[in-house]
């Protein structure tokens, strides 16, 4: 009982900050949303920060979900790599932009970007670079840890740059070609 009611806090919570903001929404407004009182709310979580903390939290079982499907899909190393970075991308972009900049805005105040720091994430791209680079896959001689910190780098500003347009979808194709270019990829359209 007591998950369903934090789910439902949580369901509740990303659909109001991906309507209105995170700004915008009040414990008032989830809890009417939810249909329970502040002191169940309370009971469930700290505060509205907490949503967004756990919000990141979950950002791993986009990993955790994916990712024995993301090695099994080819023995490239560019399409594991690049199918595990689309994981992320779908997760960050999925509740939409509002969500998604009041996201971006908390981990700003706090110095974090947890969503993409964490250490199963961190392991599991760095060692696709590194393999990528022994069979000749990535040409870029950097190190695999130098390397994920700049595709991590160009994911969280083409983050910024999609939450402050007015362009409605993330640009993918974008996303990927500069990721292609910092790795040297061998042949980057297969």
């Amino acid at each position: 009982m007591a998950n369903d009611t934090s789910y439902m806090i949580q369901l509740t919570a990303n659909k109001l900050f991906s309507e209105r903001g995170f700004a915008d929404v009040t414990i008032d407004d989830i809890c009417a949303g939810v249909g329970i009182t502040k002191g169940t709310f309370y009971y469930h979580f700290k505060s509205k920060d907490d949503l967004l903390l756990n919000f990141f939290e979950n950002a791993g079982r986009f990993s955790a979900d994916g990712i024995m499907a993301t090695l099994a899909i080819s023995d490239d190393y560019w399409e594991k790599l690049w199918s595990s970075i689309q994981l992320a991308v779908d997760w960050a972009t999925s509740s939409g932009k509002e969500l998604l900049r009041s996201v971006l805005i908390f981990d700003l105040q706090r110095g974090m970007f947890s969503f993409y720091d964490q250490q199963g994430i961190v392991n599991l791209h760095t060692l696709l670079i590194k393999k990528g680079q022994e069979v000749g896959r990535f040409r870029n001689p950097n190190t695999p840890k130098e390397l994920y910190d700049n595709t991590k780098t160009i994911f969280i500003g083409t983050l910024f740059k999609w939450c402050s347009s007015d362009v409605p979808d993330y640009d993918r194709e974008y996303f990927k070609k500069t990721v292609a270019s910092l790795l040297s990829v061998s042949d980057p359209t297969d």
